[in-house]
C-alpha cells in the first residue's frame, strides 16, 4: 500500500529523501519531474509538461492518478515546494519539504511560521543561516550513510544506476570533477564549455579523476574524455562523496554540490577573477564586440555569492590568454 508521496524535480532532493526514509521507498508514490525521473523507484508518475498550455490538463490527470492510486487517502507530502504541481499539494495535503540547496535558506523564517509545513528536511551548509526550530531537521549525510546496512546502501546506489563494478571503481578515485550545464544554459558554446573542462582537468591525473556530471547535461563525457572514468548524470554528487572513501579534491567552477563532499580548503573552485572571463553572453553574442573588446558574463558572478567561503580560489590553466581579459 502506498502511504506517502514525494513530490520534486530535484535529484539531490530525491537523493536525501531515499537516504532519510529508505524503509519507506516501497511504500512511496513518487512524483518525478525531468530531472528526476530516471530515478529506479517501484511506484513513479512523471511530471512533465512540454507546452505550458497543457499544464491544466496534466495537472487534473496527476491529481486523478495520485487519488485513484491512493485510494483517495491525504497521505504526508515530502519534496521540494516549488515544483510543478506543488502547489495542489501544499494547499491540500500535510507537506514535509526538502530543501534543495544554500539559497533554500532565506526561505526557512518564514514558512516555519506555516502551519502547512509539518517538517522541513535539509542539510547545514556553512554560511548559511544558523536556524534551530522544532520543525526543523538537519540531516547528517555521512551519518545516515554509516547506519545503512549493505543491502539498503545498494539498494539507494542501484535508484541512481550505480552499479557494483562501478562502486568497486569508485573506492580508488582520488579526484571528482563536477561538471554544470554552461552550454545547455547558454551561458558559453558547447565547444567552449569542452575547452574549459578540458583545461582544469590538465590540473589531475586523468587516472585519479572520475566526472559528475550535471543532471541537465547532455554533453556526453565518455566520448570526449575517454580516459577518464565518468559516471551517469543520474548520480548525485553527494553520494558520489559517500562512495569515493579516497577522495581527497573536488574540483569544480561553482557548483554548490561541492559544499558537502570535503572541507573547503580541498575544494578547487575555478571561478577565482570570475568578471574577467572572456565566454559567449547568454544570446551567444559574439566573443568580441565591434569595438574590439571582449564581452564577459559578470553578472553572472558566483565569486562574489561564494566569497565568504575557504575554498582553494583558482583559476583556469589559461596559458594561452583565451579564458581571461588580462
Amino acid at each position: 500500500m502506498l502511504n506517502q508521496i514525494f513530490l520534486a524535480n530535484s535529484v539531490y532532493a530525491f537523493f536525501l529523501y531515499t537516504l532519510r526514509f529508505t524503509d519507506k521507498i516501497d511504500t512511496t508514490l513518487f512524483m518525478l519531474g525531468p530531472s528526476a525521473i530516471f530515478g529506479d523507484v517501484p511506484n513513479k508518475l512523471p511530471l512533465f509538461v512540454r507546452d505550458p498550455k497543457e499544464l491544466p490538463v496534466v495537472a487534473n490527470v496527476i491529481r486523478q492518478q495520485a487519488y485513484l492510486l491512493l485510494n483517495g487517502r491525504k497521505v504526508p507530502v515530502y519534496g521540494n515546494v516549488e515544483t510543478v504541481f506543488s502547489d495542489f499539494f501544499v494547499r491540500n495535503f500535510d507537506f514535509y519539504p526538502f530543501t534543495d540547496g544554500l539559497r533554500d535558506y532565506v526561505t526557512f523564517p518564514e514558512q516555519l511560521k506555516e502551519d502547512r509545513f509539518k517538517r522541513f528536511y535539509t542539510v547545514r551548509y556553512p554560511g548559511g543561516l544558523d536556524i534551530n526550530h522544532d520543525k526543523l531537521e538537519y540531516m547528517d549525510i555521512n551519518a545516515l550513510w554509516q547506519a545503512k546496512t549493505e543491502a539498503e546502501r545498494t539498494r539507494i546506489t542501484a535508484i541512481f544506476g550505480v552499479t557494483p563494478d562501478q562502486r568497486t571503481v569508485l573506492t580508488h578515485k582520488k579526484v571528482l570533477l563536477i561538471t554544470q550545464p554552461l552550454s545547455e544554459d547558454k551561458i558559453m558554446t558547447q565547444a567552449d564549455k569542452i575547452m574549459l573542462y578540458r583545461a582544469i582537468l590538465s590540473e589531475y591525473d586523468p587516472r585519479e579523476v572520475v566526472i559528475k556530471a550535471h543532471p541537465r547535461e547532455q554533453t556526453d563525457y565518455k566520448t570526449v574524455f575517454p580516459d577518464i572514468e565518468t559516471l551517469p548524470k543520474t548520480v548525485p554528487a553527494e553520494l558520489l562523496g559517500l562512495l569515493t572513501p579516497e577522495l581527497n579534491r573536488v574540483a569544480t567552477f561553482f557548483s554548490t554540490a561541492a559544499f558537502n563532499m570535503l572541507t573547503p580548503n580541498k575544494i578547487d573552485m575555478f571561478s577565482r577573477d570570475f568578471a574577467k572571463l572572456k565566454y559567449y553572453t547568454p544570446d551567444h553574442a559574439p566573443r568580441v564586440t565591434a569595438e574590439g573588446t571582449f564581452k564577459s558574463i559578470a553578472s553572472f558572478d558566483h565569486e562574489a555569492v561564494y566569497k565568504e567561503y575557504a575554498f582553494n580560489w583558482k583559476r583556469i590553466p589559461d596559458p594561452n590568454h583565451y579564458f581571461y581579459t588580462d
